[in-house]
């Protein structure tokens, strides 16, 4: 594991493996989740390949600020983050919530952005009231320090059933360095965020993935978000039989390369399945084998 510091002072921990090749794949992980839960991807990457994961602010090893856990405040570190690691453009594949900082960013830089993959990715929460009472009434509890059995429970209410248990322990200690702070306003900023009206100016190559399981985003909402984003792509869900973040079970399309999966990118990186694993193991760079495997989180 590494650590940058960023233009506004933030420091951020993360992994990175490759040589350069290709535009970079930055890994966003979704809310509540650090670094840890793409570990295992990079074993099954090309080597040239050049792959950051991070751990966004208040989650994993990343500093915890007091405030700012909005779409827009997670959608500007990724720019400073870009800045820092001398990274011109980089295709963001985020899962569940880390999909809207994606597509924030990709709205409001443009250039910055080669490709998006969005796994499991909501269009707003907003629109579910059922959901936004669940999400508010468990917030409204939370308090610190979280405790394991509620972590526990929240991670296998929120995971497909066969996740190893060591990866579902390592899994929950990354959720215990999540301040309850941290928790409750990133998921009260999810519950407000609608891009909806904007999502036809996004310019980037966009490939969504979506797991036939997945029991809180729904296809509908793939469709329209398929409707929405000019340059998209939704595969056959048969593609992706598991909800978004089934252990061992992942879409083939996430092993091809972004050239195949964004035609009108360039460069032969490649984005990968998810796999099984995650492990106490840091990983090096740029030949070591670092970290992503999981689930579907509300949000």
């Amino acid at each position: 594991m590494s650590v940058v510091t960023l233009a506004s002072g933030l420091t951020l921990s993360y992994v990175r493996q490759g040589n350069g090749v290709g535009p970079t794949v930055l890994l966003l992980p979704g809310p509540t989740d650090s670094w840890c839960s793409y570990q295992t991807v990079f074993e099954h990457l090309p080597r040239e390949t050049d792959v950051v994961a991070v751990s966004q602010r208040g989650h994993g090893e990343s500093d915890k600020p007091d405030g700012g856990y909005g779409i827009q405040d997670f959608a500007g570190d990724v720019i400073l983050l870009l800045d820092a690691l001398g990274i011109a453009r980089a295709v963001l594949a985020g899962h569940s919530g880390s999909c809207l900082v994606a597509r924030r960013v990709a709205l409001d830089q443009p250039g910055r952005v080669a490709g998006l993959l969005l796994e499991s990715s909501p269009t707003t929460l907003r629109d579910d009231p059922q959901l936004v009472g669940s999400i508010e009434s468990l917030m409204s509890e939370l308090e610190d320090p979280i405790t394991p059995d509620f972590a526990r429970s929240f991670l296998t209410q929120t995971s497909s059933a066969d996740l190893r248990p060591e990866l579902v322990d390592l899994l929950v200690a990354e959720l215990l360095k999540v301040p309850a702070r941290v928790w409750q306003e990133t998921f009260s900023e999810l519950l407000e965020y609608d891009d909806l009206s904007e999502l036809g100016r996004i310019e980037a190559p966009t490939l969504l993935l979506w797991g036939d399981v997945d029991p809180v985003v729904p296809r509908g909402m793939q469709d329209r978000l398929a409707r929405s984003i000019p340059d998209s792509r939704l595969p056959s869900p048969r593609l992706s039989r598991r909800r978004a973040y089934p252990a061992p079970g992942k879409p083939r399309a996430l092993r091809q390369r972004p050239r195949e999966l964004f035609p009108s990118s360039s460069g032969d990186a490649a984005l990968t399945r998810k796999p099984s694993a995650c492990s106490r193991r840091s990983p090096t760079a740029p030949s070591g084998t670092p970290t992503r495997a999981r689930r579907t989180s509300p949000g």
